[in-house]
Formats: structure tokens, C-alpha cells, sequence
């Protein structure tokens, strides 16, 4: 798995697999998924060697800035 991950190139990762962007954008992609007909969705913030308040700063980014929006 790990050596997957390390051969995975840019163009390999869509917004299928990753959301990246301003939280605006992410938004949207989470309100296209919801209209797809999913209710659930799983998010990983740790990914790769990441300090672990860097992780928590991004969690909270996320419930401030994208969660509101699927209250």
C-alpha cells in the first residue's frame, strides 16, 4: 500500500479520490456527491507525514468553513 501511494502521480488523483481547493470549492464537490445520492462520505486529513497540529488546524478549518454548509 505504502509503495502505491508513493508511484501515485498528480494526474492519477481527481476529485473522485482527493478534494483540494479553497473551502468554496470543496463545497460544492461535497454537494455534488450529497445530489450523486451519498449520505456518507469518509475524509482523511493525515495524509502522509504531516505534523499532527497542522492535521487539527485543517479538521477545524473544515467543521468552521465546509461542514455549516450540510447542517
Amino acid at each position: 500500500m505504502v509503495e502505491r501511494l508513493h508511484n501515485v502521480r498528480p494526474e492519477d488523483l481527481t476529485e473522485n479520490s482527493v478534494l483540494l481547493g479553497s473551502p468554496a470549492h470543496i463545497t460544492d464537490v461535497l454537494h455534488n456527491v450529497q445530489a450523486a445520492g451519498f449520505d456518507e462520505v469518509i475524509l482523511y486529513f493525515n495524509v502522509g507525514l504531516k505534523p499532527h497540529t497542522l492535521v487539527k488546524d485543517e479538521m477545524a478549518r473544515f467543521m468552521e468553513q465546509v461542514a455549516p454548509a450540510f447542517a
